[in-house]
């Protein structure tokens, strides 16, 4: 689960709840500041009988409403494989529309790993990782996905420079600073019980700078999670 609070001093929650095994659905409550007392619990995810995973919930920058994205089976051409969806909750606890930002999800580009912010102008900037093996569950890519004026651009490959390619470990995440600069940190290297080093990159007007080195790692036991706020 996730949650966040809003302009207004209003806390937003989010899980995963099983229904049964096959059928895990998105579920959404609000604690108001104003009356002191919870809303009614939701259910943001539409399809049923599916699986559900790793929910992210933002406040937007209207204020008062969420957005919830999430990833989900039953979409696109193949439906066993999770594809990314967004939704949000308005300040009257009703469903906006469901988006489905992602239909490639499959067997060799499964989504797992997630978020997202705003730039100033309320446009999306969504980072994945997407595992690409068919058989070893490690192997990945970090993709990065935004909204501009012209509608939803084409994913882009963060992780490019030379023996860096399917070494994305499980976790990045994505800040917006006030000038639009956007930073996605991650972490590369082998699979094994060592500490792989952390990396940033800055992104800036569509440009993506080279990789910088946030912390190198080293071969002790131990891993990093670059979550950073």
């Amino acid at each position: 689960g996730s949650f966040c609070a809003d302009y207004y001093g209003n806390i937003h929650f989010v899980w995963r709840e099983a229904i049964t095994a096959d059928d895990k659905r998105i579920k959404y409550r609000k604690w108001n500041a104003k009356t002191q007392s919870f809303g009614n619990v939701i259910t943001v995810s539409s399809a049923t009988g599916v699986i559900t995973i790793c929910p992210m919930i933002q406040p937007t920058p209207i204020g008062n409403t969420v957005e919830i994205l999430w990833a989900s089976e039953g979409y696109a051409n193949d439906p066993n494989y999770y594809q990314l969806l967004i939704r949000e909750v308005k300040a009257d606890e009703t469903l906006g529309t469901l988006y489905q930002l992602t239909s490639d999800g499959a067997l060799t580009h499964r989504y797992l790993y997630y978020t997202f912010d705003y730039d100033s102008q309320g446009y999306r900037h969504i980072v994945a990782i997407a595992k690409n093996h068919t058989t070893d569950p490690n192997p990945g890519n970090i993709w990065y996905i935004r909204q501009a004026p012209g509608g939803w651009q084409p994913k882009v490959q963060i992780n490019t420079e030379a023996g860096d390619a399917d070494l994305a470990h499980y976790m990045s995440n994505l800040v917006i600073n006030r000038h639009d600069d956007v930073y996605i940190a991650y972490d590369i290297g082998p699979f094994q019980t060592v500490k792989s080093p952390l990396y940033i990159k800055r992104i800036r007007d569509g440009v993506i700078s080279p990789k910088v080195v946030v912390e190198a790692g080293d071969p002790s036991p131990g891993g990093t999670v670059p979550l950073i706020q």
